[in-house]
């Protein structure tokens, strides 16, 4: 399943970025993967749903229909520019620029730069992966049978931070807004360890951390595609 989530986000994001010119492409990052984010809002009642009558491997079929109709569907819509294309934004100097940087898979992975980037992402992306996959375990302690609300209302955040990371890291540059995300992270990382350790927390407080946590996770899904493509550019073959 890993590597599903893998193969789509790999799949969708370069041909979007394609489109447009090195000025956009934090938000165009943002918005492709913006919608991985967003699932989670029917994802989670759906999944409620389906479980509270039917069992467990009939659920999962029922995505598998679902998943195969809709992604294969819409995957034939995906198409990269043609060969020369140049965006709208970007003149003839940013398109020589663009060129000269152009790397092949094997040539970027034996770049010291591309595994300080990864071992960033893993740290980056551990910590909210680690709060998606228990928050509803957190949120039932206080929210009971409405804690899925709380995974509807990470994924929103989860969503609003691959968007707004991805229009400032266009504004003040990756580096920058890494960096910010990345300690926003850490302090709320500290926070969340008084607050989800004690049976008296507020639902909303827990569901607030969450956002903010999922908030800067999602961060992370746009600012390293953006960041990929600045460093090594895209293959702009058809």
């Amino acid at each position: 399943m890993g590597a599903g989530i893998g193969f789509g986000y790999s799949a969708a994001t370069p041909p979007a970025l394609k489109w447009f010119g090195p000025a956009k492409t934090g938000l165009i990052a943002g918005l492709v993967v913006a919608g991985f984010g967003l699932a989670s809002v029917y994802i989670a009642p759906l999944s409620k749903y389906l479980l509270n009558h039917y069992d467990v491997p009939i659920a999962m079929r029922f995505y598998g229909v679902a998943f195969l109709i809709v992604v294969c569907g819409l995957s034939l819509l995906l198409v990269n520019p043609p060969a020369g294309y140049v965006p709208p934004s970007a003149g003839a100097k940013k398109k020589a620029a663009a060129a000269a940087v152009t790397a092949t898979p094997g040539e970027m992975l034996r770049t010291p730069t591309f595994y300080l980037l990864w071992v960033m992402y893993f740290i980056g992306a551990g910590a909210g992966l680690m709060v998606i996959s228990s928050v509803n375990s957190m949120a039932s302690k206080s929210m009971g049978e409405a804690a899925f609300l709380a995974v509807a209302v990470l994924a929103i955040g989860n969503a609003g931070g691959r968007i707004v990371a991805g229009l400032l890291s266009d504004r003040i540059g990756r580096r920058w807004t890494l960096m910010i995300v990345l300690l926003f992270q850490a302090v709320l990382m500290f926070v969340a360890i008084p607050v989800t350790g004690s049976s008296s927390t507020p639902a909303v407080a827990i569901v607030l951390i969450a956002t903010f946590i999922g908030f800067n996770y999602g961060a992370n899904l746009s600012l390293f595609p953006s960041f990929t493509k600045d460093l090594w550019a895209s293959r702009r073959s058809a």
